[in-house]
């Protein structure tokens, strides 16, 4: 494989909470090491965030790298419709015994934050059986442990990266952390248990009382109970998504890569044995050939069908509100989370010809492969939302409301590593709502991998080989087992 410089990045440690980041490293030259191989051409399959991150990662890493999108520019489906958070701290995974409880009660209730409705269940077919299997190993306590701590440190390495290219006021990051508001001082204990495992990993979080959580944020003192309390993360941020794809499209040209939009890749074109890809069929009718393809699109499905590979994803609709703050209140200072209502709510900051705001992200739901908002639904979420402020904070009279499809894998981990049927086969897939969170990282490990350097976190937890079904590994079982007979 091409050894290729690798980007150091670092991550947060127990001794500090910053990142030891060597900004040297973003210009400095190309270097090969002697007798490797030469440079190589790489096709990138989507343009969103992590797409574009992932062609930016690979272009400095000495490549020829070409980026196809379906949209007019970079950032326009997923991407662009965002909840502004990276969380770090947050990256508690979804498949836990107590989800799968209030996954069943939303099917009975109509007011949940998640709605499972049956046509997201026809619509998956005989895709959800192996999707739900998965889903429920990954609720073992074991692995919700092993699994919350491979996102936490890849979240963390992913925010040092993205601001070391690209200036948190570039993508409008302007917020103290995370303040997540629960009922009683009771049930923030049980959460400050679960998330204490990520203290050995650098995470930094206050337990915090009553009045200390009204001194965080006094703009909420009215819609706080009496009796709450939170939980303070300080390492934690927020931004624009879109922004920060937008910067990264600048660097990528800056760098060489080639964009073309406005073009779906439709089929990949095998070599006669099947085990590589020779090139891309696209809608504009366009052949495009390169050495490699990585996948990096909202929906991988399809073209993973092609290729013949196991990706354990489902379209989760999500929905988001920006909703002006009124004249004279001032902007809340953290990511705020609503433990009961089980919504976020991160402040966008004032710009000369906008007033500042609220971006509300709530809902998980799965109900098909349709991105549009449904009134209805919107109406429920927004009322539910928007009584989290006291009254008269929000101007509900200019509220813009959009949902799109999170790609959402059963174990909530990211589909980072080589297809393990075409060599020449990459993703970056699946990253759900939590793009912005581990997106850059996911993009660096991914060059790291490709250019056969060891990652700056372990990659194992993200190997797509781990949704591949029992008998495409029957030929790696057997092989194992001769040596014990011989």
């Amino acid at each position: 494989p091409l050894l290729c410089r690798a980007l150091d990045f670092g991550m947060a440690t127990e001794e500090t909470s910053g990142f030891s980041v060597a900004p040297s490293l973003l210009n400095a030259p190309i270097q090969y090491v002697p007798g490797s191989s030469p440079q190589k051409h790489v096709v990138v399959v989507g343009a969103g965030y992590v797409g574009v991150a992932s062609a930016y990662f690979l272009s400095k890493s000495g490549h020829k790298v070409t980026c196809i999108e379906s949209g007019p520019d970079v950032a326009t489906a997923t991407s662009r419709r965002n909840g502004y958070l990276i969380t770090p701290s947050l990256t508690y995974p979804w498949a836990n015994f107590s989800c799968l409880k209030f996954l069943a009660s939303s099917m009975i209730q109509g007011d949940s934050t998640v709605r499972v409705q049956w046509k997201g269940i026809s619509d998956g077919g005989f895709r959800l059986l192996p999707f739900a299997w998965s889903f429920l190993k990954a609720c073992r306590p074991s692995n919700v442990l092993r699994n919350f701590e491979a996102s936490y440190q890849l979240a963390t390495y992913s925010h040092g990266v993205l601001n070391s290219i690209v200036p948190p006021s570039d993508y409008a990051s302007n917020c103290s952390g995370t303040l997540q508001i629960f009922a009683n001082e009771k049930v923030r204990d049980e959460r400050f248990a679960i998330q204490s495992p990520l203290k050995r990993l650098g995470c930094h979080f206050l337990s915090l009382s009553y009045q200390d959580t009204l001194q965080a944020e006094p703009m909420l003192a009215p819609s706080i109970p009496v009796g709450g309390a939170s939980i303070q993360c300080s390492t934690d941020s927020n931004g624009d998504i879109a922004l920060a794809a937008k910067a990264m499209r600048v660097l990528c040209e800056s760098a060489g890569v080639e964009f073309k939009f406005n073009t779906q890749v439709n089929k990949l074109l095998m070599t006669e044995s099947g085990e590589r890809i020779n090139a891309v069929a696209t809608s504009t009718g366009e052949i495009v050939r390169a050495d490699d393809f990585v996948i990096a699109t909202g929906n991988a499905l399809n073209l993973a069908d092609q290729a013949g590979d196991r990706i354990l994803q489902q379209p989760m609709k999500g929905y988001l509100f920006t909703i002006p703050v009124r004249e004279g209140q001032a902007l809340i200072n953290h990511t705020v989370v609503d433990d009961h209502r089980h919504i976020y709510c991160s402040p966008i900051p004032a710009t000369e010809s906008e007033p500042a705001k609220i971006r509300i992200s709530c809902a998980v739901d799965l109900v098909g492969n349709d991105p549009r908002p449904d009134p209805k639904r919107a109406e429920q979420l927004l009322s539910l939302a928007s009584g989290f402020f006291p009254p008269g904070y929000l101007d509900l009279d200019r509220v813009h409301i959009s949902a799109g499809l999170r790609p959402q894998t059963s174990d909530d981990l990211p589909v980072i590593g080589r297809s393990p049927r075409l060599s020449n086969l990459w993703y970056n897939v699946g990253h759900g709502h939590l793009g912005l969170t581990r997106g850059a990282g996911s993009a660096a490990l991914l060059a790291d991998l490709y250019c056969g350097l060891p990652g700056k976190v372990d990659a194992t937890p993200f190997s797509p080989a781990r949704f591949a079904p029992w008998y495409h590994k029957l030929p790696v079982w057997v092989e194992n087992a001769v040596p014990l007979f011989a």
